[in-house]
């Protein structure tokens, strides 16, 4: 389901679906920029983006 270029990962954070470069734990990546994935979100972003 492809709801758009942004994506919900924590209740602080939104992000371009295009700029994510991984995901390794709870913490998504950006380049090198780290956003912290909330549990209530994790199986959003990982059936979404992987």
């Amino acid at each position: 389901m492809d709801s758009g270029i942004f994506i919900r990962v924590h209740r602080s954070y939104i992000v371009n679906r295009n700029m994510v470069t991984g995901l390794k734990g709870r913490d998504l990546s950006l380049g090198s920029i780290q956003i912290p994935v909330s549990d209530s979100y994790y199986e959003l972003v990982k059936r979404e983006l992987f």
